[in-house]
């Protein structure tokens, strides 16, 4: 269908998920917001499903897996696993409806030129891959990536994070100044960065494999610095060259990763 589903993955954002979700309200074009509640155990589910009974189109859905972080757990879980960031973020954005997608942080606010450039065209099929690369913009850093992209897609295993990326041929349109305000700061891990990783208290066999690699993974390259699933963090630059320089040892322990 015509229009744009914003894909928003949900994990304890009750701070910030309304003024979120209320920023994109200035859109006159065909959208959704598919929300994805990630095991919270906060208010995010009641202040979404609050905003839907308000009339905001919004379709709600749970993902009961925990999930690997990017960094060395992504780097350590097999891209088939429904605790990968891969299969997660597949899951999340087959629930589209529409042509266009846009990968929508729960910490993202809307700039005026963002609401501008989603009024400024029909969303309709491109006959070719068509992906806009959008700012995220913050006191800390502004990090640029393909956030807005039509079908058909794939996504894909990238050493530290999962990408999606285009089928066949694709076309990159200039955003001109349209940004996100990305709320969070990237100086401050949000306190579920900082838990045990999923696997460290899971009993089955998968959990007791990726354990294993996880703990080769950082005798090989050195410990990764707390919190530092945020690839932002310029302090995962040693650790990143790390895995780089080593990648035919890492792949002796079960460890592979795509470039």
């Amino acid at each position: 269908m015509d229009g744009i589903s914003f894909i928003v993955r949900v994990k304890n954002e009750e701070n910030i998920l309304e003024n979120s979700i209320r920023s994109i309200r200035g859109i006159t074009v065909p959208y959704e917001i598919v929300v994805i509640l990630n095991t919270c155990t906060d208010r995010s589910q009641e202040i979404v499903q609050k905003l839907k009974n308000e009339g905001f189109p919004i379709r709600i859905f749970t993902y009961d897996y925990q999930i690997s972080r990017a960094g060395y757990e992504m780097l350590v879980t097999d891209s088939t696993s429904p605790h990968s960031m891969v299969a997660y973020t597949k899951w999340c954005i087959d629930k589209g409806q529409y042509f266009w997608y846009f990968r929508w942080d729960a910490d993202f606010i809307a700039s005026p030129q963002l609401i501008d450039l989603f009024n400024s065209r029909t969303w309709t099929a491109p006959e070719k891959h068509t992906r806009y690369t959008l700012q995220a913009r913050n006191s800390d850093s502004n990090s640029a990536e393909p956030h807005l992209f039509s079908v058909p897609y794939s996504v894909n295993k990238y050493i530290y994070w999962e990408t999606v990326n285009p089928v066949g041929e694709c076309i990159n349109l200039d955003p001109g100044d349209a940004h996100m305000i990305h709320v969070s700061s990237l100086k401050t891990p949000k306190s579920y960065w900082l838990a045990d990783p999923w696997f460290m208290n899971d009993g089955s066999d998968e959990a007791t494999t990726i354990r294993k690699r996880f703990e080769a993974l950082n005798t090989v390259c050195g410990k990764e610095p707390l919190g530092s699933a945020r690839r932002a963090n310029p302090e995962c630059d040693k650790c990143y060259f790390n895995v780089l320089n080593n990648k035919l040892e890492l792949e002796k322990h079960g460890i592979n990763f795509y470039i």
